[in-house]
């Protein structure tokens, strides 16, 4: 008997033309999105997630327990003894973190086989793909052996911890699976670069709304959510983004058109550090919460992360 978790809706719908038989969980959590201490206990850590998830997406707490994966998941393990469990995710960082907190959970409740369906380097969501280009995903799909399922452990423990000190001594020592350093390395990329405080994800936009000049809203969404298809954001997200680049009067915002300020100039050329405007101060990024007496920054020069 196989268990397969989707990630998403989107993958949901795609998957339920394929007639392939088995048991299923959707996964609706973005584990890449908002806090996710490691020093907590399981009960308290689900709590946290639901505060932030309803507090930051307007969602209703009904709405939040009833799409709660992980409360299905280990109902459903308690009732069944699966002989696999097949991971629906892509090859996005909301894919990525989702994928390796699953395996890193798994692995301590059961001992079936877990495996990840095998997609192309350039399909970042498994519900893009048609019925016989997911059929083949299957098959193809790649049973996780011991030591990767160790490495997603290990991953999630880096990346839930109170510092990246974990994360960053993880990637320094090297990575068998290319997927968890994928993931790693793009979660490190979002910390707030050492030359002006903006992440990877912050200073794409930024550069998207320089260049365009007097874009709206709907037209820098859209480009900025293709040229970070890699991170599997939404639109809400990037709406909030440009909601806290208001607030830190990087941009401005008239008759629908968004235009960058001299402030936001300055942050882009390094000049001006964006954290220290009161820019992205008190955020978290895994288990890391950047505030003014704990920020860490990347050093693009030595391509890792320190205390600034």
């Amino acid at each position: 008997m196989q268990l397969h978790i989707l990630g998403g809706d989107a993958t949901a719908n795609a998957f339920q033309k394929t007639g392939i038989p088995g048991d299923v969980i959707v996964w609706h959590e973005i584990l890449s999105d908002g806090p996710t201490p490691g020093d907590v206990s399981e009960q308290e850590f689900w709590k946290i997630r639901q505060k932030y998830i309803t507090e930051q997406y307007a969602v209703c707490p009904e709405e939040y327990v009833e799409k709660d994966g992980f409360s299905k998941l280990q109902s459903y393990l308690e009732r069944n003894s699966p002989d696999e469990i097949v991971l629906w995710f892509g090859n996005d960082l909301v894919c990525q973190i989702n994928a390796i907190y699953l395996i890193s959970r798994l692995k301590m409740l059961i001992s079936a086989k877990i495996s990840l369906i095998s997609l192309g380097k350039d399909t970042v969501c498994p519900g893009t793909l048609t019925t016989d280009q997911l059929k083949k995903s299957f098959t193809e799909r790649q049973i996780l052996s011991d030591a990767v399922k160790d490495e997603a452990m290990h991953a999630w423990q880096a990346y839930t911890s109170a510092t990246p000190v974990d994360l960053e001594q993880l990637l320094q020592s090297g990575l068998a699976s290319t997927f968890i350093k994928d993931a790693l390395e793009k979660h490190r990329a979002r910390f707030p670069a050492c030359s002006n405080g903006l992440g990877f994800v912050e200073q794409s936009i930024l550069e998207t709304i320089y260049y365009d000049k007097k874009s709206e809203a709907p037209l820098i969404i859209e480009r900025c959510l293709n040229t970070l298809s890699a991170y599997g954001l939404t639109d809400l997200q990037v709406l909030i983004i440009l909601k806290q680049f208001r607030q830190a009067k990087l941009i401005t915002e008239e008759n629908g058109a968004i235009t960058i300020t001299e402030l936001g100039k300055w942050i882009l050329s390094g000049h001006v550090n964006y954290l220290e405007s009161n820019g992205m101060l008190y955020h978290w990024l895994g288990g890391v919460r950047i505030t003014a007496t704990n920020k860490w920054c990347f050093d693009s020069t030595s391509c890792a992360l320190r205390r600034q």
